[in-house]
């Protein structure tokens, strides 16, 4: 009960580490969108206001018949659509920052100045098999599946051991008063053993079959853990490459729109359309900037998804006492880390290859006989007997 007692104390620690990496690949993400909207409010806030304005002046333009109905129709669509768009990236942003203080626990209306510079982004250019056996080691999720397996087979011990005869020792010092008696003081000592004939026949073997069941199942619940743990890192390889691109290829087209905007600033006329057109292109500017940011938002998260994915948290193996300095210490380290694309260090094949599986007793064989004896038993298809 002891032993399950301090694995139940793992388990806890190990959902632990998996909510602070929870915590913070959700903080990391949300704060650099937050970060984005603090830049990019005011500008769609004053944008917004030109679309508007413009808007009024075609709408004068319609009324005074200065110019042909289907051409000033046209061109306050496309401004209608612009307004609409610029209020979807208004709204977006205001989200963040709601999002962000309700992740670090802050009044809602209150107002935070965000400075950190961006983080950067590494080139993830290990081995795919390495990382998938660094989650396998690694995962929170299957660390808690092996201590719930050395739980279980500790419940099998239990359940044999309550078939076993209780044996208890007496022994006592006896002392009479009476003066008649050959030997007023005598000693005494016994053993008395007593056994359930219940427990050895019916509610025993239930039992024990019952604790090999949720072993059984512990393991094809870690099996189908490691089957998903393995998909997970794959994917969020591929995304994390994915969202690089794209951000690349974002970079590229906020250069060409600013490029264009300047042309146009030149080139613009003093009439409604070139208002327009200077208005529209200032628009796809600000989302082409805004989009750039939203692209490295979205590989921050897919580096972090990288990184729990393989159960690599940003302050993992901190003890229960820590203060709040050690763990922002802890953090900070984390995410240096997580910049420079640095993952701990694997252990040796051999310790790898050699680590064991829990089991009830030991059985006393090395590795060539038990295996020898495990195929045997598959031969016979003797699952399950002893």
């Amino acid at each position: 009960q002891a032993k399950q007692q301090a694995d139940r104390v793992l388990i806890g620690l190990e959902r632990r580490r998996r909510t602070m990496a929870t915590i913070t690949k959700d903080v990391l993400s949300t704060y650099y969108r937050a970060m984005a909207a603090q830049k990019y409010l005011g500008q769609v806030t004053g944008l917004l206001g030109e679309a508007e304005s413009a808007l009024k002046l075609y709408r004068r333009i319609e009324k005074e018949q200065a110019e042909p109905l289907a051409r000033v129709l046209e061109d306050q669509r496309r401004l209608i659509t612009i307004v609409a768009h610029l209020k979807n990236i208004q709204s977006e942003l205001q989200q963040a920052k709601v999002q962000l203080a309700a992740l670090c626990n802050l009044p809602l209306h209150q107002k935070v100045n965000l400075t950190t510079p961006a983080m950067s982004l590494p080139a993830m250019k290990g081995d795919i098999a390495d990382l998938e056996l660094m989650g396998l080691l690694r995962r929170p999720e299957l660390r808690e599946e092996h201590y719930q397996e050395r739980i279980d087979v500790a419940g099998i011990k239990q359940e044999i051991l309550k078939m076993f005869p209780a044996v208890r020792l007496l022994a006592s010092f006896n002392l009479d008063a009476n003066p008649y008696l050959v030997h007023e003081t005598w000693s005494e000592a016994g053993l008395v053993a007593s056994a359930s004939l219940l427990k050895i026949v019916g509610t025993g073997p239930a039992g024990k079959k019952s604790a090999e069941a949720r072993q059984e199942l512990s393991q094809m619940r870690r099996l189908a853990l490691a089957m998903a743990t393995l998909v997970q890192i794959n994917l969020s390889r591929h995304q994390y490459d994915v969202a690089l691109e794209e951000l690349s290829t974002a970079s590229t087209l906020r250069g060409l729109e600013e490029r264009l905007l300047k042309q146009l600033e030149v080139e613009t006329l003093a009439e409604a359309e070139g208002r327009l057109a200077l208005v529209q292109q200032k628009a796809q500017v600000v989302s082409s900037q805004l989009q750039v940011d939203m692209a490295r938002v979205d590989a921050y998260e897919a580096l972090g998804n990288l990184y729990y994915s393989i159960g690599v948290g940003l302050a993992d193996d901190l003890p229960m006492e820590s203060s709040l300095e050690e763990i922002a210490a802890a953090v900070h380290k984390g995410l240096t880390a997580m910049s420079g694309g640095q993952l701990p260090t694997l252990p040796a094949a051999e310790e790898v290859s050699g680590a064991e599986s829990p089991k009830v007793f030991d059985d006393g064989l090395n590795p060539a006989e038990r295996k020898a004896a495990l195929d045997r038993v598959a031969a016979a298809g003797e699952y399950g007997r002893d």
